[in-house]
């Protein structure tokens, strides 16, 4: 509950490719972002942390779609053969 749902520190990683600061770099993906209606607007925290939290209700949306389907949304896989080789 503290920092979200999600939690990501991709700006972290990107600041030595990009010799950057890793804040520079998540204020810079927030700003592209377009959660709307999926998330509230995500925060940034520490060195470079994006927090995302989930809107309630496009939890509840995507739990609704799935509640009455037995595969719960999977699309059931074609049957293949595989062939091992066990020595």
């Amino acid at each position: 509950p503290t920092f979200g749902d999600f939690q990501t520190n991709v700006a972290l990683t990107l600041s030595k490719q990009l010799k950057r600061q890793p804040r520079q770099i998540a204020e810079q993906i927030v700003s592209l972002l377009d959660m709307d209606g999926i998330c509230e607007p995500p925060t940034i925290a520490g060195p470079g942390f994006i927090n995302i939290k989930l809107k309630r209700e496009f939890s509840e949306s995507e739990l609704n779609k799935v509640r009455n389907d037995e595969r719960m949304g999977i699309a059931k896989a074609k049957a293949k053969t595989v062939v091992v080789d066990m020595s």
